[in-house]
């Protein structure tokens, strides 16, 4: 099972990375590991990640974008 991820960074560069897992177990643990690590990560601003079989059926796929601060309003 493999995990296929790209992250994009503060500065617009992409993160494009593949890692394999000898188990579906391990590819799902890894999958949720690298989402977990990506969204509290301060430089990333998004990331698509898609645990995949070598023949290509995807087995699950998730995205998250990094919603813009809010403006602090003037307390004045």
């Amino acid at each position: 099972m493999n995990v296929v991820s790209i992250r994009t960074q503060t500065n617009g560069s992409l993160i494009r990375q593949i890692d394999h897992s000898s188990t579906y177990d391990l590819a799902k643990a890894a999958f949720h590991d690298m989402m977990k690590r990506s969204i509290s990560d301060e430089n990333i601003v998004k990331v698509v990640c898609i645990l995949m079989d070598d023949e290509g059926a995807v087995h699950q796929f998730d995205k998250w974008e990094r919603t813009p601060a809010e403006p602090e309003q003037n307390q004045g």
